[in-house]
Protein backbone atom coordinates (compact mmCIF):
# COMPACT_ATOMS: atom_id res chain seq x y z
CA UNK A 1 0.00 0.00 0.00
CA UNK A 2 1.30 3.40 -0.95
CA UNK A 3 -0.11 6.85 -0.28
CA UNK A 4 -0.48 7.44 -4.03
CA UNK A 5 -2.35 4.16 -4.52
CA UNK A 6 -4.70 4.95 -1.65
CA UNK A 7 -5.44 8.53 -2.69
CA UNK A 8 -5.36 8.30 -6.48
CA UNK A 9 -6.96 4.92 -7.18
CA UNK A 10 -10.56 5.90 -7.98
CA UNK A 11 -11.54 2.26 -8.56
CA UNK A 12 -10.74 1.30 -4.97
CA UNK A 13 -13.02 2.61 -2.24
CA UNK A 14 -12.22 -0.02 0.42
CA UNK A 15 -8.82 -1.32 1.42
CA UNK A 16 -8.68 -4.51 3.50
CA UNK A 17 -5.75 -5.69 5.57
CA UNK A 18 -5.48 -9.09 7.23
CA UNK A 19 -7.98 -11.93 7.13
CA UNK A 20 -11.31 -12.29 8.90
CA UNK A 21 -11.87 -12.40 11.77
CA UNK A 22 -8.67 -10.43 12.36
CA UNK A 23 -8.83 -7.80 9.68
CA UNK A 24 -9.39 -4.11 9.25
CA UNK A 25 -10.99 -2.18 6.44
CA UNK A 26 -10.22 1.40 5.54
CA UNK A 27 -13.05 3.08 3.65
CA UNK A 28 -12.45 6.16 1.54
CA UNK A 29 -16.12 7.14 1.79
CA UNK A 30 -19.38 5.88 3.27
CA UNK A 31 -23.05 6.32 2.37
CA UNK A 32 -25.36 8.85 3.95
CA UNK A 33 -22.87 11.04 5.82
CA UNK A 34 -19.72 13.00 5.05
CA UNK A 35 -16.26 12.49 6.46
CA UNK A 36 -16.37 15.91 8.14
CA UNK A 37 -19.63 15.03 9.91
CA UNK A 38 -18.34 11.67 11.10
CA UNK A 39 -14.99 13.11 12.19
CA UNK A 40 -16.60 15.93 14.17
CA UNK A 41 -18.68 13.41 16.17
CA UNK A 42 -16.05 10.66 16.42
CA UNK A 43 -15.18 9.03 19.70
CA UNK A 44 -11.53 9.32 20.75
CA UNK A 45 -10.11 5.99 21.84
CA UNK A 46 -6.82 4.18 22.39
CA UNK A 47 -5.92 0.65 21.42
CA UNK A 48 -2.62 -0.61 22.81
CA UNK A 49 -1.52 3.02 23.27
CA UNK A 50 -2.44 3.90 19.67
CA UNK A 51 -4.86 6.83 19.44
CA UNK A 52 -7.76 6.36 17.05
CA UNK A 53 -11.18 7.74 16.18
CA UNK A 54 -14.32 5.57 16.14
CA UNK A 55 -17.57 6.45 14.41
CA UNK A 56 -20.28 7.20 16.96
CA UNK A 57 -23.42 5.07 17.10
CA UNK A 58 -25.76 7.72 15.66
CA UNK A 59 -23.54 8.24 12.60
CA UNK A 60 -23.08 4.48 12.18
CA UNK A 61 -26.87 4.09 12.12
CA UNK A 62 -27.14 6.87 9.50
CA UNK A 63 -24.59 5.06 7.35
CA UNK A 64 -26.20 1.64 7.74
CA UNK A 65 -29.64 3.02 6.81
CA UNK A 66 -28.27 4.85 3.76
CA UNK A 67 -26.41 1.83 2.38
CA UNK A 68 -29.53 -0.31 2.23
CA UNK A 69 -27.54 -3.54 1.91
CA UNK A 70 -29.09 -6.59 3.58
CA UNK A 71 -25.95 -7.02 5.73
CA UNK A 72 -26.20 -3.42 6.94
CA UNK A 73 -29.93 -3.64 7.63
CA UNK A 74 -29.21 -6.73 9.73
CA UNK A 75 -26.44 -4.88 11.55
CA UNK A 76 -28.81 -1.96 12.14
CA UNK A 77 -31.40 -4.25 13.71
CA UNK A 78 -28.77 -5.64 16.07
CA UNK A 79 -27.01 -2.46 17.18
CA UNK A 80 -27.53 -1.43 20.80
CA UNK A 81 -29.85 1.46 21.63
Amino acid sequence: MTEANFLANAQMSVFSFGRAPVSIEILKEISGITFDEVYSHAIDANFESIPLKIINLKDLRTNKKASGRAKDINDLENLPD
